[in-house]
Order: structure tokens, then sequence, then C-alpha cells
């Protein structure tokens, strides 16, 4: 696999970065491209490789391949490169690690660098939510700074709900303002390229690094919001974690996983004195006629239903103020990490004092969808 034509473009406001991933085997060729504002030029790494080296190594991986790319890489990062294929060839039996090519450069901090900024990739959800609470009730004179918002991550380019962004740009910049933040909105087709060989579960982490390696001049500090608890034995094979965020960290930029420590209805509960997680939350992959939440898909019922427990399903505007049944009906459960949720959400319901009928038909459909998914799997 080769990355060539790297090249960084301004333009009508807008600041790109290009680059031509070729497939070594088929020799098919893909343009990739990220969009930021014009006003980051200053931030982005221009004239590096990394960007491309955190989208590409999976699928190199996958297709046991060799590297190449054109434009140097971080010292650091290249260190790290044995421990993250050991990683994740350890969690996809059958990836091979690969060879990789590159020039090694050493990224020393510029004395004309700006000051320094601190962002969060936030998407609107639970655990974006929870994690910019928690950031900004820390006491540190180093505070986050920014909100990055990337259209082409589960909000597709040109694709499904391409059309929904914008909406949700103006809720991200909504909450930006409460709290004297500033929005970076990304556009990326990085996905046109990499859904052909890595599912998303497993891409995402390093489609995210990706994006934060493109800005390591202007940012020191970059967060990813945890989607699992630390304490949950499936952690480990999904793309992000403590096993392998640290290890995309540069000489110029440190990424850091947030929120490990906190359990999905953990974090719900600390949300429902958040008002502005309860005015903005935005958790569905649906999205039927680019709707900000559907609340009938299995990813808004369980939401409600953690949202019910912790008292604030009346008071989150952006959902329905009722669990419809009939939808929760109709869900299906299609991995272990639904089933670990959806067991704590039944603990948590049996914990209610002086239980509804509501809350006991919950209960039993939940209870039955797990037992439904054991029975298909033995």
């Amino acid at each position: 696999m080769q990355v060539t034509n790297i090249r960084t473009t301004r333009g009508r406001g807008r600041v790109r970065l290009d680059a031509k991933i070729t497939i070594e085997k088929t020799a098919k060729e893909f343009h990739v491209f990220y969009d930021f504002p014009g006003c980051f030029w200053f931030d982005l790494s221009l004239n590096s490789g990394d960007p491309l080296l955190a989208l590409t190594l999976l699928p190199a991986m996958v297709l046991d391949e060799s590297l190449a790319i054109e434009a140097p890489i971080s010292y650091r990062l290249s260190e790290n490169l044995s421990h993250l294929q050991d990683v994740f060839s350890t969690m996809n039996p059958g990836w091979s690690e690969i060879p990789i090519q590159a020039p090694i450069k050493r990224f020393r901090p510029s004395f004309f660098r700006p000051k320094m900024k601190r962002g969060l990739f936030f998407s609107l959800g639970v655990d974006s939510f929870y994690s910019l609470k928690k950031l900004l009730e820390e006491d540190n004179p180093q505070k986050l700074s920014h909100l990055i918002l990337v259209h082409g991550l589960d909000i597709f380019y040109q694709k499904k709900n391409h059309g929904l962004f914008t909406e949700v740009l103006d809720h991200a910049r909504q909450v930006a303002g409460e709290y004297d933040l500033q929005v970076l909105d990304v556009v990326t087709n990085m996905r046109d390229f990499s859904d052909h060989f890595v599912n998303w579960e497993t891409q995402y982490g390093c489609g995210t690094f990706s994006v934060g390696l493109a800005l390591q001049r202007g940012f020191e500090t970059l967060y990813l919001a945890s989607g699992l608890s630390i304490f949950y034995d499936g952690f480990i094979a999904y793309g992000s974690g403590p096993l392998i965020t640290p290890h995309w960290s540069t000489e110029r930029t440190v990424f850091m996983q947030h929120g490990g420590g906190a359990e999905r209805q953990d974090k719900i509960n600390a949300i429902n004195d958040f008002p502005a997680a309860m005015k903005h939350l935005r958790v569905c992959w649906e999205n039927p006629g680019n709707a900000y939440n559907c609340g009938q898909c299995e990813k808004c019922l369980r939401t409600m239903i953690g949202l019910e427990i912790s008292g604030g399903l009346k008071s989150c505007h952006s959902l329905p103020e009722e669990i419809p049944m009939v939808d929760l009906d109709r869900i299906c459960i299609k991995n272990p990490t639904t089933v670990h949720i959806y067991q704590r959400l039944i603990d948590d319901l049996k914990r209610i004092q002086d239980q509804s009928d509501h809350t006991t038909k919950i209960i039993h459909i939940l209870d039955q969808k797990i037992q439904d998914y054991i029975q298909n799997k033995t």
C-alpha cells in the first residue's frame, strides 16, 4: 500500500489536506481528504505522514501489504508502531504485522507555535457530554479550548445521514457558546477508503487519531471520550483504549482517553443535571429522514431507559418523554457489548422501589432479548 501526493491547499475559507492511497495487489486508487476551517491553517501539520499512517495502518494489516508513506512520520510514533500492531493483531486473529517505510523526523516544538490548544472530539453523545462535563469541572489552568466535530465519522460524508450535519453543527456551536469554547468542524471522506477493508467499530479510533494528527502543530492535548468502561472484559476489542490511544501520541500532541473509569449508566447519571446534555444529547445511529434522534432505534431506546433510571428522561429535550414499548419489543441484540449494557440496565431497574407495571414490562422484555441472544449463539 502506497500513500503519495500528500499536499495541503487553501481556498474559499477552508484548508484541505489531500492524499492518494494505492492498493498494491489491485492497483486501485483512493483519494482521501480532510477539510478544515481556514483559520486553523497554522494548526495543521504540513508535510507530515502521521495522519495518513493512522488512516492506513489497519487496512494494510488486513490486506497483509507493506505500507509506504512518502512524507515523514514522528519518531515517537514510529517507536510505538510495533506495540500498536501487536495489540491490533492480538485483537484480530488473522491480521498480519507489516513493514512500514517512511522517513522519520523528530518534530521539535516551534518558537513561533501559537498558544496551545486542547480539544475534545465531540459527537454530542453520552460519552462526549460526560467527558465535557468532567473536563469543565477540573481545576486545571490549562483548560479545554475546542470541541472537534467531524463530518465523515458517524455522520457519513455524502451518504445516508449526510444532511444531518448542519443541524448537529448548530447544536455543537450552541454547547460551545455556553462554555466559552470554540468548535472546529472537520469534513473528511476517509470512510470511502477504510470501510472497504475494516469494520468501523475497529477503525473509528484510528480515524479519529488521523484527524488529530493533522492538527498537531496547534493542539497539545486531544481527548477521546471512552465508549466502554475499562472494567468491561471486551474493552480491548475496540478501536481505542488505554493500550491504544496514548501510543498514537507524538512529540507535539498527546492523545488521552477520557471517561474509561465509568460505565454508560454511570455517565447517564452524571449528565442528568448537565443542562447542555439534556438539551442537545444526540445518540441515534439510524437517523431516518435525517432525524436528530429517532426515539425508536435500539440506541435511542436503551439511552431512554438509562435516562428513566436516572430520573432525567422527561428533562431531555432531544428524546421522547415516553419509552415506546412496541419499538422496544422489536429490538435485536447483536453483540456482547450490548448484552453487558442491557444487563446493567436490568439490574438498575430492579433496584427501583415501588416498581410500576411499566418498569416490570421493560425488565421482562430486556431479559428476554438477552436470552434470545444467548440461545442464538449456542
